[in-house]
């Protein structure tokens, strides 16, 4: 049965959240990311891809560029770009596209259950881009960017989460460029328990999107206890390391799109 756990997320402020919101790190190479990031400095992209702010010359693997994502992540907080929440809590995530409207819990989840395959994927990660994130996690401290688990449909858990979105004020409501609107809930300490516990009776998740993401956060879970550790350090398996941030949609909400790729040339060879 899988672990799910509350945290006191860095919340985009409700003042900036419009501008703050920027696609997943992987969707932009770092020319298109820094046009996109250009002349807006609450852009996220500032901090999921950090070498937009540093000389074009510069590799985007290098130690200064996740020293500059750790420093900007720090000057989000300080400018009230990012705040802090007071509780300990998960949150109900909502993303509207069309005809498609998805809604899920934002959640802790274990890196125990991910070694365990609890948490399972369907794909191999790419040594240097896992090498990457883990990286940029690990300077940072943080997860920025979540990943994206599914579970089979559960009534009690959907149903809480239309009791609380059709009842509660969101926290955010913010409708991007591309036309997808993007809603978030703050659970109360009672929804929270209740979540957590019925999760206690899910058997399995499963990654939908961010393999690399949960590769990096297992990494530095595996770093950072193995240090305490050899610190003489007791490890509960508790500690924040022990967990990387995830936004859960149950399977019955979600849509399978075509990952269609174009070839503009057969590089010289024939169709056969």
């Amino acid at each position: 049965m899988v672990k799910v756990r509350p945290f006191k997320a860095c919340l985009a402020s409700k003042e900036h959240a419009d501008k703050l919101i920027s696609p997943p790190y992987d969707v932009l190479n770092t020319e298109e990311a820094r046009q996109m990031a250009e002349g807006n400095e609450c852009s996220f992209l500032h901090v999921n891809k950090p070498e937009i702010d540093l000389d074009s010359g510069v590799n985007p693997y290098a130690d200064e560029v996740y020293q500059k994502g750790h420093d900007n992540l720090v000057e989000f907080q300080k400018k009230g770009f990012l705040v802090r929440d007071e509780v300990e809590r998960l949150y109900i995530y909502r993303q509207i596209m069309g005809d498609q409207t998805q809604t899920g819990i934002v959640a802790c989840t274990s890196i125990d259950d991910y070694e365990k395959s609890l948490i399972k994927r369907h794909e191999n990660t790419i040594k240097k881009k896992e090498e990457d994130r883990t990286k940029l996690t690990n300077t940072q401290g943080a997860n920025v960017g979540p990943v994206f688990l599914t579970y089979h449909d559960d009534d009690a858990i959907s149903n809480r989460m239309m009791e609380i979105t059709s009842n509660e004020e969101p926290y955010k409501s913010v409708t991007c460029e591309d036309g997808v609107q993007h809603i978030v809930w703050l659970c109360s300490e009672d929804d929270s328990k209740f979540f957590c516990t019925k999760f206690e009776s899910i058997s399995h998740l499963y990654v939908a999107d961010g393999h690399h993401r949960t590769a990096a956060a297992y990494n530095v879970g595996k770093i950072r206890r193995d240090a305490a550790l050899e610190a003489g350090q007791e490890v509960t398996g508790e500690e924040p390391f022990n967990y990387f941030m995830s936004i859960i949609y149950p399977d019955s909400q979600l849509k399978i799109m075509d990952y269609n790729r174009v070839l503009k040339s057969l590089n010289g060879l024939t169709s056969e």
